[in-house]
């Protein structure tokens, strides 16, 4: 049976990104194996260095990609424009195209129909539909008059056209990519539910009132103590920072009676790092990446890396804020408690997830070997500079060029 029109536009526009879709799987394959590969051979340092190259390999993907599919985009790239057709074999019709033949009425005089075999190729579903259309009011009266017409020598010749198949292997990669799309928008559904559902339970929250908060913040973090919002919200299980336009800092209220003021600090500068260095939008986006290019299976490694190495860059700005790493590692075990007690986790950046991850900074934490970065924007390191090696906790002297 032939495929219907909408389905037909639908694996014409699927077949159209394929080309893109191919170029995107080669591109960000090789990136954010390189970013992995970066990532193993720095073992847990250099936390700016992998969350920069995480960052670049997320959206260096797509943008290749689409610069590729571009017109003249092939000259730009060394690798040049993917194109992605399944051969045909020039030559006698056999097997299935043979069982599909055309009817020609009337050929040179004689009184019987000649089969012949449709030609090669693959002909757009609207010019077949024209076509077949036509034969069809012309086959109703040539098939009671064909022998008269024969023997008369003069009947012109009219095809037939038989049955074509609805699909073929010209079609399985835009079937493939229809596939790709239909699960994406599933996956892109659920995200907007937690998107939604997170700014259902954020609606709740209150200004700060003014006093120890604000005061703990403008000691942490003086330089975003007038450009971002606190507020509170009873219940929520742990600190979240997010917004780029409006940043914005939400705390439980416990978090003013349960931690003392040099924890409170730390968390602080922490989630005050996270705005710095724009992490909730790159949590957006390594999020939106994972469900709408589900395809990419790496692209969820490369979330949960990206996440691993911001907090990491957050408690350096923590510790460089000047309240030491003893209080950060107080300070991420208490709101780690907090987390396992509260309500299901939110689709933002958790300052402390249970879990392996959360072992292993504050072990770092407390074994001195997370650097205070002086170079981090908006905090000022206070004691020596360390190295950021498991075994090589060497004071440096920070005058040394």
């Amino acid at each position: 049976m032939a495929a219907s029109g909408p389905l037909r536009a639908l694996l014409d526009v699927a077949g159209a990104a394929v080309p893109w879709l191919a170029t995107f799987l080669l591109h960000s394959t090789v990136l954010l194996g390189a970013a992995w590969a970066l990532d193993v051979l720095l073992r847990g340092r250099a936390p700016r260095v992998r969350a920069t190259a995480w960052r670049t390999a997320l959206v260096g993907g797509v943008l290749t990609a689409t610069l590729a599919s571009l017109p003249g985009g092939d000259a730009l790239l060394p690798g040049g424009r993917a194109t992605w057709t399944f051969p045909i074999v020039q030559g006698p019709a056999t097997g299935p195209v043979a069982a599909m033949p055309v009817a020609v009425a009337g050929v040179r005089g004689k009184g019987e129909d000649v089969l012949a075999p449709p030609p090669l190729g693959y002909p757009a579903e609207r010019e077949r539909a024209g076509v077949d259309a036509a034969l069809r009011r012309d086959t109703h009266g040539s098939t009671n008059e064909s022998g008269k017409r024969g023997a008369a020598g003069a009947g012109p010749a009219r095809a037939v056209a038989a049955p074509v198949p609805a699909f073929g292997l010209r079609d399985l990669p835009a079937a493939g990519v229809l596939v790709a799309a239909l699960v994406a928008a599933g996956l892109g559904v659920r995200q907007m539910r937690a998107q939604r559902r997170l700014a259902a339970v954020l609606a709740l929250r209150t200004p700060a009132p003014a006093g120890a908060l604000h005061a703990a913040f403008a000691c942490a973090a003086p330089r975003a103590a007038g450009r971002v919002r606190l507020t509170t919200l009873e219940g929520l299980p742990t600190p979240v920072a997010f917004g780029v336009r409006r940043p914005e800092i939400c705390v439980p209220p416990r978090a003013l009676t349960d931690l003392s003021a040099r924890a409170l600090h730390a968390l602080l500068a922490h989630e005050a790092a996270h705005l710095d260095a724009r992490d909730p939008l790159w949590a957006r986006v390594s999020v939106w990446l994972a469900s709408v290019l589900w395809i990419q299976p790496l692209h969820r490694l490369a979330a949960r890396r990206l996440e691993g190495a911001s907090e990491a860059l957050a408690d350096a700005a923590a510790v460089a804020a000047g309240e030491g790493p003893d209080a950060l590692a107080s300070c991420l075990v208490e709101v780690a408690g907090w987390a396992v007690e509260g309500r299901k986790a939110l689709p933002l950046p958790a300052m402390a997830r249970p879990g392996p991850e959360l072992v292993h900074r504050v072990e770092r934490l407390l074994a001195g070997d997370v650097r205070p970065a002086p170079h981090l924007r908006g905090h000022d390191a206070r004691g020596p500079e360390l190295l950021e090696g498991p075994h090589d906790r060497v004071p440096v002297d920070p005058q040394r060029p």
